[in-house]
Parts: structure tokens; C-alpha cells; sequence
């Protein structure tokens, strides 16, 4: 657990509206004549503000009790310096950002460390977690495996991990692992089923910390089905078509000399439909000639991701379809009538 003095602040994470972790403990147990502590994870982007209340009373006006926190784990700390048995009762610890206020209700409990009795008290060791997992995020086969652990303060105790209200054992999915006051869940092969709470329970007490995983599905990779024609020829003032086909999903762009054509510009006609992408060029110039790629922009699977065609653009040959006659014969006064098409 971060020590008052190591307090970091708190870092946009998440997203929008402040939140606690689901189901966030709801009990703390300290002993009477020593010191309790409270940890929570916390969520907010931007950063939330936090205040710790019992009642209406803003627990940063007294001197008692100490507030800090990790920024880069995301946890707040609430500490009672010598806590009493007036210590107990209802806290309330309160969220607040640009969009909106959270607020978190817990019991604090303190047990009386000792009776009277002959020689001097045995200490007890408060139990809570001193240490609680994060919840992690990643990507359907990022990792072979993945973990987290809860740390109990003593070593004693033993806990059970549940997901989704089932309890998990080692074997093919799972491996639980206890050393100590740690209790350790390893998730192999995590897919995006195995997205959900984490719960680690005491079966001695009445205490339990819980994590959250989200397992994403992969990205999808697209490529070119069909591929442009290698090299097209085509004449000044006619038109020119080049076809490709994709994953029907993928966004494509069209380049000239590798410079995004714009299809807003009358002067090319680009369709896609069902993963067949069309570019026309209806009235070819000289200018044309060039080296011309169709290009998936989103998720193309690496050296399939881009198909290529060279644009060749000669001058339209002219030629006279009808010719003169190479000899005509008249009379005098006739009219002579020459035409060519």
C-alpha cells in the first residue's frame, strides 16, 4: 500500500463521469489504539477531485484522520491516526469532476485490541487488504496468460477467487496460487469470454476485494481479394476503368503518384459497393499518365493492404474513316461535292 508521504495525484482514467470499481468494499475492520486504513480504486477522465466525510463533517478538517493518493495505480487512501471505538459508523467518500459526482458509502469497524487480562496485551494485526488488483485490459491473444493478486495484511487466512459467481480452480483455465497473505489467480489463454469481475473472499471473515478484466476481440486484418491490373494503356478524350476487390468491411482510398486522389473532383468517378472499388477517369488527358494504387486506410494486413497499376496515356490517333475518291469524272457545268468523315 502507497505510504502517505509516497501520495501521488490522481490521472485522468477511464472515461468521462468519476466511478468507483463495481462493487467496491463496503467494509473495513481496524483494531482499537492503532492505525485504520481505507483503499478504494477510483475512475474519472479529467481526474476527479476526492472528500472524505463521516456525516456531514469533511474529514480534511481534522487532524486525525489523512487522506492520499496513488495516481498511477488509481487508489485513494483514507487513514485514521489511533483509532477509537468512536470511529466507527458511515463514511462516505465523494467523486467529483466536470460530468458529474460519485458517491461511495462504507462501514468502518474497530475492534477492541484487548481485554484486561494479566500481562501485557497481545497485538493484533487489523486484516484488510493491503494491497488490491487493478483491473486490466488487453486484446484476444496479446498474452498467453495473465494474473492478479490480492495481499492480505496477515498470513493466516485463506480466500477463494470467483468469477461471475463461480468459483475458480486450477486446472486448464485457471491457476489459483496462495504464498502467504497473497492470493494469486492466473487467467491462461484469456479470450474475450473471459471478460468480467473478479472476486477474491475471505472464507474466515466477511471481506472481499474484486477486479475487472476486458478481454477485446482482435482487430480484423483486410486485403485486396482481386488485385489491380498490372498496366493499363488508354487514349486522350476516352475514358479508363481500373477495379479492385476487398474484404467487403474495408475502407480504401485511391492515389495518384501517391498523392490521395479526390473523388469530390468531377474528373474521376470512384464507387465501392460490397468490396468492389471502381475508379473512372471519363475523359483521359495527357496528364493522366501516372502510377495509380488503391489502398486499405483501417486494419489492412501487412503487404496485402495496397494493390498498384501503372496508367499509360497516348495522344487519340486521328484518322479519316472516309476517304476521297481518288478519281471522279464530270461534266461541264456540273456541281463538285467533296466530303470526308
Amino acid at each position: 500500500m502507497t505510504r502517505p508521504e509516497e501520495s501521488t495525484p490522481l490521472v485522468p482514467k477511464g472515461f468521462g463521469a468519476p466511478k468507483f470499481l463495481e462493487d467496491s468494499q463496503v467494509k473495513f475492520l481496524a483494531n482499537e489504539d492503532e492505525n485504520a486504513y481505507v483503499q478504494l480504486e477510483v475512475f474519472g477522465d479529467p481526474a476527479p477531485s476526492v472528500t472524505w466525510l463521516k456525516g456531514d463533517v469533511d474529514l480534511g478538517t481534522l487532524g486525525r484522520f489523512k487522506s492520499w493518493t496513488d495516481g498511477k495505480k488509481g487508489m485513494v487512501f483514507l487513514g485514521v491516526e489511533n483509532a477509537q471505538k468512536s470511529d466507527e459508523g458511515v463514511y462516505r467518500c465523494l467523486l467529483n469532476n466536470r460530468f458529474g459526482k460519485r458517491e461511495h458509502k462504507f462501514k468502518l469497524f474497530i475492534a477492541r485490541s484487548w481485554q484486561e487480562r494479566k500481562g501485557p496485551p497481545k497485538r493484533q494485526v487489523p486484516i484488510y487488504w493491503s494491497e488490491v488488483p487493478r483491473s486490466k485490459f488487453l486484446k484476444e491473444g496479446q498474452t498467453d496468460k495473465i494474473s492478479f493478486t490480492a495481499k492480505l495484511t496477515v498470513a493466516d487466512k485463506s480466500a477463494r477467487w470467483t468469477f461471475n459467481n463461480q468459483v475458480c480452480s486450477s486446472g486448464d483455465k485457471y491457476e489459483v496460487i496462495k504464498t502467504g497473505g497473497n492470493f494469486t489467480i492466473v487467467i491462461k489463454d484469456p479470450v474475450h469470454a473471459d471478460t468480467g469481475c473478479y472476486r477474491c473472499t475471505l472464507l474466515e471473515a466477511d471481506l472481499s476485494c474484486e477486479t475487472y478484466l476486458d478481454v477485446q476481440l482482435p482487430d480484423p486484418e483486410y486485403c485486396f481479394l482481386k488485385q489491380l491490373v498490372q498496366s493499363i494503356s488508354g487514349l486522350t478524350g476516352r475514358s479508363i476503368k481500373l477495379s479492385c476487390l476487398s474484404s467487403p468491411e474495408a475502407s480504401i482510398e485511391w492515389r495518384k503518384d501517391m498523392q490521395v486522389i479526390q473523388t469530390v473532383d468531377n474528373h474521376y468517378k470512384a464507387t465501392s459497393e460490397e468490396g468492389e472499388h471502381t475508379l473512372i477517369i471519363p475523359n483521359l488527358n495527357l496528364s493522366d499518365a501516372g502510377y495509380y494504387d488503391c489502398r486499405i486506410t483501417k486494419f489492412g494486413k501487412e503487404g496485402a493492404d495496397v494493390t498498384g497499376c501503372n496508367v499509360l496515356v497516348e495522344e487519340f490517333p486521328h484518322k479519316f474513316s472516309r476517304k476521297l475518291a481518288e478519281n471522279l469524272e464530270l461534266t461541264e457545268r456540273e456541281d463538285l461535292l467533296l466530303q470526308v468523315t
